[in-house]
């Protein structure tokens, strides 16, 4: 058996600054899946909901597959490090 995965399932946050998190999704738009690293709002108010900002990427899995060893590579570069 299979697991399933839900839509708009939150795959990981990442603290930003004190003000914003960021929120790795899985999502689905217009029946595309995609992968979505979004800026969210912390909410003002204790117990708020968070509110996500236009700051992000939305990219289909297999976009990302090329995308994250570039990624890995210029963090690697800046540490000083070999990928």
């Amino acid at each position: 058996m299979t697991a399933t995965r839900s839509p708009d399932e939150v795959l990981a946050q990442v603290p930003k600054n004190a003000a914003e998190v960021l929120q790795v999704r899985r999502t689905v738009y217009n029946g595309r899946d995609l992968i979505d690293v979004r800026s969210w709002l912390r909410s003002a108010v204790p117990g708020g909901e968070p509110s996500p900002t236009k700051k992000g990427l939305s990219l289909p899995p297999a976009t990302w597959r090329l995308l994250l060893p570039e990624i890995a590579a210029a963090v690697a570069d800046d540490e000083g490090e070999a990928p």
